[in-house]
């Protein structure tokens, strides 16, 4: 899945943002979502996510757990992505994602099999329709993430030390 989406950045430009974007989440597998329980207490949870060309992100987890209770109280949502496996006298690369999630409607649960399927396969393997979550008695459901802004953390792009935000557009 390749991005390339225009963010007008006031000083970088749009293909090496994509770029970044595109190296990141192409090269990590698991996010971290921290969403709002009732009473403001925060909760985080980690899953692993399939992306889009617009960069709406997927994910499966069952609409019983807790972040799942969340966010449908409230669907916004803080996202962390980068490679724990980074040196710390290394290059570093991250993504802050800033927006909504909710679970999947029709068409998103249809496009959630196709992007989450063809980036796992096992997943592919076992789940082709919408139906398929009742036939195999599949707890969990797709949920879409729509992100609003970005905080790119991208040493080997970007330089030492330095953050670029970008509003997502759409």
């Amino acid at each position: 899945m390749k991005i390339t989406l225009s963010f007008h950045h006031k000083r970088i430009l749009d293909d090496l943002i994509n770029k970044s974007l595109n190296e990141i989440l192409g090269n990590n597998t698991l996010l971290a979502v921290a969403s709002i329980k009732d009473g403001g207490e925060s909760w985080i949870n980690t899953v692993y996510f399939a992306y889009n060309d617009k960069l709406i992100l997927y994910f499966l987890t069952p609409p019983t757990a807790q972040h799942s209770k969340n966010i449908e109280k409230n669907n916004s949502v803080a996202i962390s992505i980068f490679d724990s496996h980074q040196r710390v006298t290394g290059k570093k690369r991250g993504l802050q994602i800033f927006g909504i999630c909710r679970r999947a409607r029709e068409k998103e649960v249809k496009e959630g099999i196709r992007i989450y399927g063809k980036r796992f396969a096992a997943f592919a393997a076992r789940v082709h329709s919408p139906n398929d979550f009742e036939k195999l008695k599949m707890e969990s459901r797709i949920y879409v993430v729509i992100p609003r802004a970005i905080k790119i953390f991208d040493q080997v792009i970007f330089g030492e030390e330095k953050w670029v935000t970008v509003e997502v557009p759409g």
